[in-house]
């Protein structure tokens, strides 16, 4: 997600549109990183995240029996 850092009073800052929060489940006073570094950097980082995620999504699945996997090919 890229955002724009815009004047917030006296200060700068970036929001966190209301989708995200409540997918995330982040609230008001919850802290949040975040990493500023080269354009990519931060991209790179999350697609790592999300299949490291994904990865262990699979391994938490029950393992198919040799059965179900000959059923699932017909």
């Amino acid at each position: 997600m890229i955002r724009k850092i815009i004047k917030i009073g006296n200060s700068e800052g970036v929001v966190i549109p209301a989708a995200a929060l409540r997918a995330h489940k982040l609230k008001i006073g919850d802290k949040v990183e975040i990493i500023i570094g080269a354009p990519g950097d931060i991209a790179s980082k999350l697609e790592f995240l999300q299949e490291l995620d994904d990865f262990r999504k699979f391994r938490a699945q029950p393992a198919k029996t040799a059965a179900e996997d000959q059923l699932q090919t017909l």
